[in-house]
């Protein structure tokens, strides 16, 4: 068959079956691109659905390549054309394609390889893509519970120090924190849901240092503390005896209000 059937023979073969057709046309793409020694790796949506075994669900196909040399002529002779927003798509699949600019946002010796009838793809290591997720969350609200569920499938086999050390790089070191604090709460049955919405002990001491930085009195930061629903309490008498509690404890804020 043609190279510009492929994709179509791809398309009809798993039309049942959409991550399959995803994972199938990325391994064909990644092989042709491997005739000129560039290497891609699958990033972004497509990746967060081959870890969650399709539970999210999309139609882009997001490609991290080595470089961009030959990339179009590749999509070209597999039949994709391109759009003034740089998207590629084609006219027997849904799937759509974009190459986002390198670097790899991750540890190129970390990604998975998928074997296929029509090649290999690489995907982006799980770890990176928890910590891509994560940066969504802090740094553009992209709010869900993905992470979580990530970490959770994959627990055992998750790269702790690694996915640690690198949060504190990429400044989300907090939050990789409290995401991991709230897995190992569901996981023993200390909650019901990955995620556990209230602040972590962590972060409460943070705001309340915060406060006594910006000169405000400590019963005010309290106060103003307790009404907010997303301190752990069920009500404002044991918000407060909460707030107390880690008043109490933090060496940090005691240290300040000595001062």
């Amino acid at each position: 068959m043609s190279r510009e059937n492929l994709i179509k023979e791809i398309h009809n073969k798993y039309s049942t079956n959409k991550i399959a057709e995803r994972i199938n046309i990325a391994a064909l793409i990644s092989e042709r691109a491997k005739q000129f020694s560039n290497e891609l790796v699958v990033v972004g949506g497509s990746a967060v659905e081959f870890y969650t075994a399709a539970s999210y669900m999309t139609s882009d196909l997001d490609f991290i390549a080595r470089d961009d040399f030959k990339i179009a002529e590749i999509m070209n002779s597999l039949g994709f054309n391109i759009d003034n927003q740089y998207i590629w798509s084609h006219p027997d699949t849904n799937v759509i394609i974009e190459f986002p600019k390198a670097p790899l946002a991750g540890d190129i010796n970390r990604v998975q390889e998928i074997e296929t009838e029509y090649g290999k793809a690489k995907i982006i290591g799980i770890e990176d893509i928890i910590l891509d997720r994560i940066k969504g969350r802090v740094f553009w609200q992209d709010d869900n519970e993905w992470p979580e569920y990530m970490l959770y499938t994959h627990y055992d086999s998750i790269d702790f120090d690694y996915l640690l050390t690198e949060s504190k790089k990429e400044l989300v070191d907090k939050a990789v924190e409290k995401m991991i604090e709230d897995v190992k709460a569901y996981k023993s049955g200390k909650i019901s849901s990955l995620r556990d919405l209230t602040y972590s002990d962590s972060e409460v001491e943070a705001k309340i240092l915060s406060k006594l930085e910006n000169d405000a009195e400590i019963d005010d930061i309290i106060f103003e503390l307790c009404i907010d629903k997303l301190v752990k309490g069920k009500d404002l008498f044991s918000r407060r005896q909460y707030l107390k509690e880690i008043v109490k404890k933090s060496s940090e804020i005691q240290a300040w209000l000595k001062d």
